[in-house]
């Protein structure tokens, strides 16, 4: 679910909610979001991410965030695959 007017500005500092639109407005303009709805809370949709950004699923996260998760699902799976292999080598050698 989309931020509301009023939580944007919590998170960036801005007590105005006409600050928070003017900024919204803005990036609009730029195509980096779409406001659905112009007077209704949590209706915007980002559409493409700035420099440094990935947008995953609608949810942007920093590159070098990115690149760091994705690194970790990669040794997590590593590690279940070194796991699933121990545990059949020891599932065959009580067969024998």
């Amino acid at each position: 679910m989309p931020p509301s007017i009023r939580e944007l500005g919590l998170y960036k500092g801005i007590t105005s909610p006409n600050g928070i639109r003017f900024h919204l407005r803005a990036l609009e303009k730029k195509g980096y979001l779409r406001l659905y709805e112009k007077l209704k809370s949590r209706t915007l949709k980002v559409l493409k991410a700035p420099r440094g950004w990935l947008l995953v699923k609608g949810l942007l996260i920093r590159e070098l965030e990115g690149r760091e998760m994705i690194l970790s699902l990669y040794k997590a799976l590593q590690q279940r695959k070194v796991e699933n292999a121990i545990q059949e080598e020891s599932v065959s050698a009580g067969a024998e």
